[in-house]
């Protein structure tokens, strides 16, 4: 009896392995990898005022808000190389995106001629970016949880058009645009997960500081020849990659 129960126990110590449930597979974080992405991004932006101001507005009724605020679709492609040690992620990536994000506001200025006064829109529109990243992460089983951070550049387009006015009758237009790349710093966060051996999906948020740059305008609108704009752009997106390697 005492032999029957050993050897029972035996066969019992023996099978256990192979009938316990297979461990999750872990994903190897390490190498190169590339993809495409796609999102919302919000642009806001803080326009000088020049001594003669009288209103900023959204539009022609004149009075709420002096600042611009335009969300719009954002999508590009990204590449990067992580490096793993245990459970923790380093890396590099670099991406390159396209917006059409953009808002809009009304202006009244005086001309500077007795009667005469000037009256328009200004558009800001962000319509290319770049960042350039560390990354630093945390992965467990599939998923890796990161921060990042880095350069920005962001390139961004200021348009203003009106109409000149004498006795509140219009008399001729005008209008001017300049754009320009403007640099910058970002940060965020996001977490991936690994759903295949070579391809991991994305969750990403970024902030991208631009502050302070002048763009140039039509002289008469302001009696200056730039105005300043205080920017930033924020970024929400989902990614889709793929690694090289295993």
């Amino acid at each position: 009896m005492k032999k029957f129960i050993a050897a029972a126990a035996m066969l019992a110590l023996a099978s256990a392995p192979a009938l316990a449930a297979p461990p999750p597979p872990v994903f190897n974080w390490s190498g190169f990898y590339a993809g495409g992405n796609i999102g919302s991004g919000l642009e806001q932006g803080q326009p000088g005022l020049p001594p003669n101001f009288i209103s900023f507005s959204p539009g022609p009724s004149l009075p709420t808000t002096t600042s611009y605020h335009g969300n719009g679709i954002v999508g590009g492609a990204q590449a990067g190389y992580n490096w793993q040690f245990t459970n923790w992620v380093v890396g590099l990536e670099a991406d390159l995106g396209a917006s059409d994000a953009r808002s809009t506001l009304g202006f009244l200025f005086p001309a500077g001629v007795i009667f005469t006064s000037l009256a328009g829109t200004t558009e800001l529109r962000t319509d290319f970016f770049g960042t350039a990243r560390g990354r630093i992460g945390y992965a467990t089983g599939n998923l890796l949880f990161y921060g990042t951070g880095g350069f920005a550049w962001v390139h961004e387009k200021f348009t203003t058009s009106g109409t000149t006015f004498v006795f509140a009758s219009p008399i001729g237009t005008f209008a001017s645009s300049d754009s320009q790349w403007i640099g910058g710093w970002t940060a965020g966060g996001g977490v991936d997960y690994a759903f295949a051996p070579n391809w991991f999906v994305r969750l990403e948020y970024l902030h991208v500081g631009l502050g302070s740059h002048n763009f140039a305008i039509a002289p008469a609108v302001t009696g200056a020849s730039t105005v300043p704009v205080t920017s930033r752009f924020d970024i929400v997106r989902v990614g889709l990659n793929y690694k090289f390697g295993y």
